[in-house]
C-alpha cells in the first residue's frame, strides 16, 4: 500500500532557478516559471529537511515585548544574545495492518420439539491496512515545547537540507537515532492496540515500510534582563508566540555540524531523453 503524503516540499529549477512547490511523493515535476520537465532523485541515505522563517532579531524582540506587556509582565530593560537555532525532530512513517480477532460470536440455531436450540462461539478475523506516523523530537535532553510540529509540518513547506545548510546555521544535536524513533513508532502502535483491546477483541499490529525523515524546525532563543532579573525567552516564528520563559540564562547547546545531513539527499535533474534529447512527459 502506497500513500501520497500531505507534506510539501521546496525546491529549485535546475535550469532557471525559480522555487517550485511539489508533492513529497512526486518523482516528476514540470517548472511553472520555465515550462522545463524535471526529475526528481532521492539519495539512498535518510532524508533531511528543514522549514525556513524569515523573522529578524529585531521583529522577535518586538514581538517579545508585546507579549511581555499584553500580559502584564516586566518589559525588557535590556537584551543579551538572540539567535535562531534548529531543532531536529524524526517523522517516522510506515503501513500498519492491524488483525482484529472477535472470539464473542454467537450463532442460534433453532431448536426442535424436544430441545431449545443452541448457541456456538465462532471467531470473526478482519484485517485493515492504515498509514501510521509519529512525530517526536530528536533532542530528549530538553524540552523544545513543539510537540504539534508532525500536525503543523503538513502545512509548511520542508526544504531538503544541504551542506550550504548545514554551514551557515546552529544545528542541535540530535541524542535519538533513526532506529529508536523507528522502535517507537512500534511502541506507541502496540500501546494503542492494547488500550483497544477488550475481553472479546484481540488486536496485533504489524508495522511495515517504515521510513525515518529528519526535519529540523526554528527556535529563536533570546536572553533578556528585566527589572526582577535574567530571563530566556524561546519563540516559535510560525505561530508568533512565546513558546516559554524561564528564570536565568539557557544553555544553547553547541551545533552538531548536521551530522545527518548527507549532500546531496535530493537531486532535481532534467527529464529528457538520453537518445534525442528532448524533455519528456512529466507524467
Amino acid at each position: 500500500m502506497i500513500s501520497r503524503s500531505n507534506y510539501r516540499l521546496g525546491i529549485t529549477c535546475c535550469f532557471c532557478g525559480g522555487n517550485i512547490d511539489i508533492d513529497e511523493a512526486s518523482r516528476t515535476t514540470t517548472c511553472s516559471h520555465c515550462g522545463s520537465k524535471l526529475r526528481i532523485e532521492r539519495g539512498a541515505s535518510t532524508q533531511v529537511y528543514y522549514v525556513s522563517d524569515s523573522l529578524k532579531r529585531r521583529e522577535i524582540r518586538f514581538l517579545v515585548d508585546r507579549y511581555l506587556k499584553k500580559n502584564n509582565l516586566p518589559l525588557s530593560s535590556g537584551w543579551g544574545e538572540t539567535r535562531r537555532v534548529f531543532v531536529p525532530y524524526w517523522r517516522v512513517r510506515g503501513t500498519c495492518i492491524s488483525v482484529r480477532e472477535e472470539t464473542r460470536r454467537y450463532v442460534f440455531t433453532e431448536g426442535d420439539e424436544f430441545g431449545d436450540g443452541n448457541s456456538e462461539r465462532t471467531p470473526k478475523t478482519q484485517v485493515r491496512i492504515s498509514p501510521k506516523e509519529i512525530t517526536i523530537c530528536a533532542d530528549e535532553r530538553r524540552n523544545w515545547g513543539l510537540e504539534s510540529l508532525g500536525v503543523r509540518s503538513q502545512t509548511l513547506s520542508l526544504i531538503p537540507a544541504t551542506t550550504e545548510f548545514r554551514g551557515e546555521n546552529h544545528l542541535v544535536p540530535t541524542s535519538i537515532s533513526a532506529d529508536d524513533a523507528k522502535e517507537r513508532l512500534h511502541s506507541a502502535t502496540d500501546s494503542i492496540a492494547l488500550a483497544v483491546s477488550s475481553g472479546s477483541t484481540d488486536i496485533t499490529d504489524y508495522i511495515v515500510g517504515i521510513e525515518a525523515t529528519l526535519i529540523y524546525f526554528p527556535v529563536w532563543v533570546a536572553q533578556m534582563t528585566t527589572r526582577a532579573g535574567k530571563y530566556t525567552i524561546r519563540f516559535d516564528p510560525f505561530a508568533k508566540r512565546v513558546v516559554s520563559i524561564t528564570e536565568g540564562e539557557f544553555e544553547i547547546p553547541e551545533s552538531d555540524g548536521g551530522a545527518n545531513i548527507n549532500d546531496p539527499s535530493m537531486n532535481v535533474l532534467p527529464h529528457r531523453c538520453p537518445n534525442c534529447g528532448d524533455d519528456l512527459p512529466a507524467a
